[in-house]
């Protein structure tokens, strides 16, 4: 896992473009390897930080500093240690209250996550629908009888 931080006095906006520079270093330090990452955007007091989820085998924290000294950023890396502690953290399913991120300020017209094309092992729509299906089917529901008259979801 990949916290990047702003720096003093970046504004949000810089923060953003920053990020966007701080990929394309990383990407060129790796020489052409696949970069795959889960990005969230988050808010405390105010201020963006960036989590990325990478999926990548041979990331060196040489390439990480030299990427965010180009990008001017603040990076913390750590290994993922509980699959199960990362999938609750991106869902913000946590127990501590002092891990919950703020809600995104209202001037903010970007994404809350984004991923990279292979990151996920199918596009999310069809994953929510998946999930969907489960959750009738635990329900007691069939996702034919589920899906309606016309063959879609009633969700």
């Amino acid at each position: 896992m990949l916290v990047l931080r702003t720096t003093a006095g970046m504004t949000n906006a810089a923060f953003a473009k920053a990020v966007a520079k701080f990929l394309a270093a990383l990407r060129y330090r790796r020489r052409g390897k696949a970069l795959e990452y889960l990005r969230v955007n988050e808010w405390r007091h105010g201020v963006q930080h960036t989590h990325l989820l990478l999926r990548v085998a041979d990331l060196s924290r040489e390439h990480v500093r030299g990427a965010a000294e180009n990008a001017r950023l603040a990076t913390t890396l750590s290994k993922i240690r509980s699959e199960e502690g990362v999938a609750r953290y991106i869902v913000k399913d946590v127990r501590r209250t002092e891990e919950r991120a703020e809600l995104a300020p209202a001037s903010f017209k970007g994404k809350l996550y984004t991923t990279t094309r292979n990151f996920l092992s199918a596009p999310m729509d069809r994953l929510w629908k998946s999930l969907r299906e489960v959750a009738r089917t635990r329900r007691g529901q069939s996702p034919a009888a589920a899906a309606g008259p016309r063959g879609r979801a009633n969700a």
